[in-house]
Parts: structure tokens; sequence; C-alpha cells
């Protein structure tokens, strides 16, 4: 339900995200192609060879996302109140299929984990930048009745892609950094959570 407060009350955030870019990054490394990452080339298939398969990892996703919601939810409802805030889980954990494929996603873990450190800062002056170059809550105020905020998870995708999770959240393949691309992809996001 959008907020009776008007645009100062509308909330839009654009985040990198540890557990859910692993999420992604899985499916680059594997070579599985799940809509709308299905543009890259193929992989190892360790994990698809153990049985990770398209509503495997989609309903993983689907639960890491929410962890990361319900995270957030509680950082912003108890701001100042650490001891309060929900417990991080790491997106392995999440797993509830074959315990094979948690293992293997435990072990990739570890390795995704050294990648993603060394391109954390790289990745974020980029997001800034393209957060910088564009008003972007001007350009979405046609959305701002209908939806109640706008929270973006940019993950490294080599193509820019939009995948939703109602009520408010979207996954957005940063591609190559483009601002257009990414402006072109927070409207199709809000299009398609304000039609949902």
């Amino acid at each position: 339900m959008p907020s009776a407060k008007g645009d100062q009350a509308w909330k839009m955030s654009v985040d990198l995200n540890k557990s859910i870019d692993f999420c992604v990054w899985t499916l680059l490394k594997d070579g599985l192609r799940v809509e709308p990452f299905d543009s890259h080339r193929d992989g190892t298939r360790v994990l698809s060879g153990a049985g990770l398969t398209e509503s495997g990892w989609r309903k993983w996703l689907e639960a890491v996302v929410a962890e990361q919601r319900a995270k957030t939810r509680s950082m912003e409802a108890d701001a100042h109140e650490t001891a309060k805030w929900k417990k991080w889980q790491d997106a392995p954990d999440l797993w509830t299929g074959d315990p094979v494929i948690g293992w293997a996603l435990s072990d990739l873990w570890e390795a995704f984990g050294v990648l993603a450190e060394k391109s954390r800062t790289e990745s974020s002056e980029k997001v800034d930048e393209l957060m910088a170059g564009k008003n972007l809550r001007r350009v979405l105020k046609p959305y701002q009745a209908r939806l109640t905020g706008l929270r973006a998870y940019a993950v490294h995708y080599p193509k820019p892609v939009v995948l939703i999770f109602k009520p408010d959240t979207a996954l957005v393949g940063l591609g190559k950094f483009d601002p257009w691309d990414f402006e072109r992809q927070m409207l199709q996001a809000a299009e398609a959570l304000a039609t949902a």
C-alpha cells in the first residue's frame, strides 16, 4: 500500500548484497541458465551435475532475497538497537534441497568471498556513479503512488536484466554499468512491480 506521506516517505535504494550476488554468481560459475539470467557462457556444470535445477535455484534465490529483506527491515525498525537486528544467514545456509548441493554451495561461498571482497569497493563506486548521474526519484515519480518503495539489489551479470520480487524488490543485472541501461532497468522494475 503506498504511503500517505507523499514523496518524502517513499523509499528507494540500490544496494550490493553479497548473498544475492552469490546466487547469480553460481549460475555464471556453473553455466545453468535461469530466466532472466540466461545470457552467460557455459560453466563447470558442477552444481547442475549434482542436481541443481532451475526451480531449485529459483527457490533458493527467493529464500535468500526474503532473508535479506527481513534483515533490512529489522535494521530499519530498530536502527539504533543492533541487538534487535536479525542475524545474517549466509546464502548457502538457506539452501533446503539436496545436501550435496548445499555442501558444494558452501565450498563455492568461500571462493566467492575472496572474489567479492576484491571487487566490492570498485563495484560500490560504480553503483554510486550510476546513482549520481541520475535523478531516479524524479524518473520514478509516476510509480510512487502505486509502490511503497523500490529496493533494488545490483548483481554482477554480463547483461542488463531485471527480476522482481513483490511487493517492492528487484534484482538488477549491472551489465557494463551503463547509466542509460540502469535507468531503463529501474523503470522496468518499477513498472513490473506496479502491475504485478
